[in-house]
């Protein structure tokens, strides 16, 4: 750290007949005047010459607010004033200063949910016990007069990511929709073309282990869980590793979430033997292999045999998945007593 020191003092007299409040002295020191570095050659190098003038910070508001880059942004304002000695971290501070203003102290899920209403756009979101918002369904004015003009029409997006390479469902439903598949052929090929590329990336992860899963702890779900998957689930063992002596509750949020355990989970499968992680920790959604379904059959027996296969499944599940299906099985029990009443629709 450099040695150079400046000192500038304050001082307010006693007032008198003249100066009623006082009169006010300001008195510099140069306590130390040495230097132990050389001058910089750059002026950027000093906050004081990175200033934001007016018109860039216009500027500046007028290309986040579409979305910009700041590397974008910051080659704007330079090419508006060539003698701009402004950094990128100028502009990811000045975002930051402008963000915060825009939420005026509300968290970015309140704001949003401020501007739909101002905006009058349709929305409905639910609540847990703690106040957390736990679903949020939103839909565009647009949108709705469209819905209401073209009942009729299907709209699909196709373009998710799944472990149900065998199931064509969007394909095969867009061909019956549409009369036959020789009426969208673009709509099979890119279908296609998706499933190829998620067929090449299934084979991908189940060849290559990355660096940070070849210690034991991943010996029994590498290469037969996906990579996202152990990723996340890694950031949670780093957090699990930094536990203090206090450790607050888990919400089991992530894992509700995610299908995946969470640092507070994490820790308990560390330290209770063997120390690895397992397949039924992850929920079935991130196997690569997905088990295949139950043949399908009739009579009682064939239900029975279903049910027993689901309890003996769900004592291997966390207790989140349990619940999880409980849910499942209670609205399924609904729904059944529904079709015995003659109204056979699930609410």
């Amino acid at each position: 750290m450099c040695t150079f020191c400046v000192v500038l003092q304050r001082f307010v007299t006693e007032p008198d007949a003249e100066n009623v409040l006082g009169k006010t002295e300001w008195r510099l020191e140069l306590e130390n005047g040495e230097h132990n570095h050389p001058a910089a050659t750059d002026i950027s190098a000093y906050p004081a010459a990175r200033r934001l003038k007016g018109d860039e910070q216009q500027t500046i508001w007028e290309i986040s607010d579409a979305g910009a880059d700041p590397k974008v942004i910051l080659a704007t304002v330079r090419q508006r004033n060539p003698k701009c000695e402004l950094i990128v971290k100028d502009i990811y501070n000045h975002k930051a200063q402008l963000r915060n203003v825009n939420l005026n102290g509300r968290t970015p899920l309140e704001k949003l949910l401020d501007d739909m209403q101002s905006d009058g756009v349709l929305h409905v979101y639910e609540r847990d016990a703690e106040g957390r918002i736990t679903r949020l369904f939103f839909a565009l004015p647009l949108c709705v007069a469209l819905a209401r003009e073209f009942y009729h029409v299907l709209l699909m997006d196709a373009t998710y990511k799944t472990n149900k390479r065998q199931a064509r469902f969007a394909q095969e439903l867009g061909f019956r929709l549409l009369g036959g598949p020789q009426r969208c052929p673009q709509h099979r090929l890119a279908v296609e073309h998706q499933e190829k590329a998620i067929r090449q990336r299934i084979a991908y992860e189940r060849a290559n282990t990355l660096i940070a899963h070849r210690n034991d702890i991943w010996a029994d779900v590498r290469r037969k869980v996906s990579h996202f998957a152990l990723k996340e689930v890694e950031k949670q063992v780093q957090k699990a590793r930094h536990f203090g002596d206090v450790v607050k509750p888990c919400t089991e949020t992530f894992q509700r979430t995610m299908g995946l355990p969470c640092a507070h989970a994490v820790r308990d499968i560390l330290a209770t033997p063997p120390g690895r992680f397992q397949m039924e920790h992850f929920f079935e959604h991130w196997w690569l292999d997905r088990p295949a379904p139950a043949a399908a059959g009739n009579g009682t027996r064939d239900l029975v045999a279903v049910m027993e296969n689901v309890a003996a499944r769900h004592d291997l599940l966390p207790p989140h998945q349990q619940r999880l299906l409980q849910d499942q099985l209670e609205k399924c029990a609904l729904w059944t007593s529904g079709c015995m009443h003659g109204r056979g629709v699930c609410a």
